[in-house]
């Protein structure tokens, strides 16, 4: 979770809370201002409703849809930043080219499926294909091999070019969070170089374990 989410879920929560409190404080006279033997739904709003008609359904059928719709539409956000689908295989074309069997060729990244092969595009290597679990292992064990990260857990989620990294990290008590920042950076930068991706770092979660 963002930290902007997390403050809209604040936001919606204490606005939640503030109006739960102010009905109980009303319901037993607690509350300055008010008298707990008026009604709520007085006799000019009952009267104001029935001026309006089929209107006045309307307006809060149309505002209690809107509401849920934007509620909704929270939830599932909420929902895909923590979970997600698994980021799948990822394709590289490989080329055997002279500069790549000397140790300077480079895997470019093919974003979709492959083409279908002709005799124009097929490439003389063929294709690697990555499965998106490989490369969170080899994440997770690029970070735990740091003696700064106790356990590292990695989830890889979004489009293949551009995969969206949550990582959740037990660091030992005592542990400065800079250099935390700074073993993520550096085995974010060995993932970049070996696989050619761009990765996003989407959250990270420290514990002190």
């Amino acid at each position: 979770m963002n930290s902007g989410n997390r403050l809209l879920w604040i936001v919606v929560g204490l606005l939640l809370t503030a109006a739960g409190v102010a009905g109980v404080l009303v319901n037993i006279g607690h509350l300055p201002g008010t008298d707990r033997s008026v009604p709520v739904i007085s006799d000019g709003l009952i009267g104001r409703w029935r001026d309006w008609g089929g209107w006045a359904p309307t307006v809060v059928i149309a505002a209690g849809v809107v509401l849920a719709l934007l509620g909704a539409a929270l939830i599932r956000a909420e929902l895909r930043r923590r979970g997600g689908s698994g980021l799948s295989t990822v394709v590289f074309p490989h080329r055997a080219e002279p500069a790549e069997a000397a140790g300077a060729g480079t895997l470019p990244l093919r974003d979709a499926a492959p083409p279908r092969p002709t005799r124009a595009n097929r490439p003389s290597g063929g294709y690697i294909r990555v499965a998106g679990g490989t490369l969170r292992d080899a994440l997770v064990r690029d970070l735990e091999n740091d003696p700064r990260i106790r356990r590292a857990a990695v989830r890889l989620t979004g489009h293949p070019g551009t995969p969206r990294i949550r990582l959740l990290l037990d660091v030992p008590d005592g542990t400065e969070m800079t250099s935390v920042h700074e073993a993520v950076g550096a085995a974010l930068a060995r993932f970049r170089t070996t696989t050619h991706l761009d990765p996003l770092l989407d959250e990270t979660i420290v514990r002190v374990a």
